[in-house]
């Protein structure tokens, strides 16, 4: 099964796509972590949003993380490509344990990160705060712009205040 949703992630959506999807969302109920995983991967090619894929693959990610606390990048990639609003909380805890490995993730989840990505530009450790600043950087709008002014003044750290300045202008030049 495995092998064949690898063969399906690669392969362009054709004939007998809902038939797939509709096995695909059966095979969710079953799968380990590294079935979930292709099958976000196939599911990514094959999915329009619309199908029931996206809530699908959230109650099977909620319960691996649960299980595991951790999920396959894979999995948060699919769900936060459909603007899942459940797969945030998740994504942060993932970055705030790992945040050069939910960086990513994080930029490429478009606006909705900022809301999640805000707080941690005055809390945290210094990586995290410099990569909440370049996630803002990439996604940040007004709100995040006055956020990052005010981390800025609160630090003395030179580093720090340049990554956020750095994003500030970012934004700005968007």
């Amino acid at each position: 099964v495995n092998e064949a949703l690898l063969r399906l992630s690669l392969a362009e959506p054709a004939q007998s796509r809902d038939d797939i999807i509709k096995r695909m969302k059966e095979l969710l109920v079953i799968s380990d972590r590294e079935m979930l995983s292709n099958l976000a991967r196939a599911l990514v090619v094959w999915s329009d949003g619309t199908d029931g894929a996206p809530e699908a693959t959230m109650k099977a990610a909620v319960l691996l993380f649960q299980k595991e606390n951790d999920l396959p990048i894979e999995v948060v990639v699919f769900l936060t490509k459909w603007q899942r609003e459940d797969i945030y909380p998740i994504l942060e805890k993932l970055w705030l344990h790992d945040a050069l490995k939910w960086e990513d993730v994080f930029m490429k989840s478009g606006p909705k990160a900022e809301t999640w990505i805000i707080p941690h530009l005055s809390k945290g450790d210094n990586p995290q705060r410099i990569s909440a600043a370049r996630i803002a950087a990439r996604v940040g709008s007004e709100a995040a712009i006055e956020a990052l002014k005010q981390a800025k003044n609160e630090t003395t750290n030179l580093e720090l205040q340049t990554s956020f300045q750095n994003a500030i202008d970012a934004i700005e030049h968007r």
